[in-house]
């Protein structure tokens, strides 16, 4: 079965990532809404994963400054197309409009 995988900048890994232009508009809701948490939580049971990834978009959504020592990068691997757009369609937008400035690198691949 065909997977995708989504990474951040400071991503890498094997095959051919191609980076993602694609502007979709911000969606009307925020990070913690209930459609995010759908997303989140069609992508993976796991509640640890489910924590690390929510804090992860919390932080950078917020208004607040990133700390130095954040974590400037995520990788999802194995990723149902589905979920794959929908981080780029909903998650993404989000966290491009609070980082302009910030030269925010999107990844993805196609795994087998």
């Amino acid at each position: 079965m065909d997977r995708d995988s989504l990474g951040s900048s400071g991503s890498g890994g094997k095959g051919a990532w191609e980076e993602e232009y694609s502007a979709h508009p911000v969606p009307p809701f925020s990070i913690d809404s209930p459609v995010i948490q759908h997303l989140l939580a069609s992508w993976t049971a796991d509640g640890q994963k489910l924590r690390y990834v929510s804090l992860w978009l919390t932080v950078l959504v917020s208004d607040k400054p990133v700390p130095n020592t954040f974590p400037s990068g995520l990788q999802l691997v194995g990723l149902k197309t589905e979920i794959k757009d929908g981080f780029l369609t909903l998650i993404v937008p989000m966290l491009r409009q609070r980082h302009p400035g910030n030269k925010m690198m999107v990844h993805t691949r196609r795994e087998r």
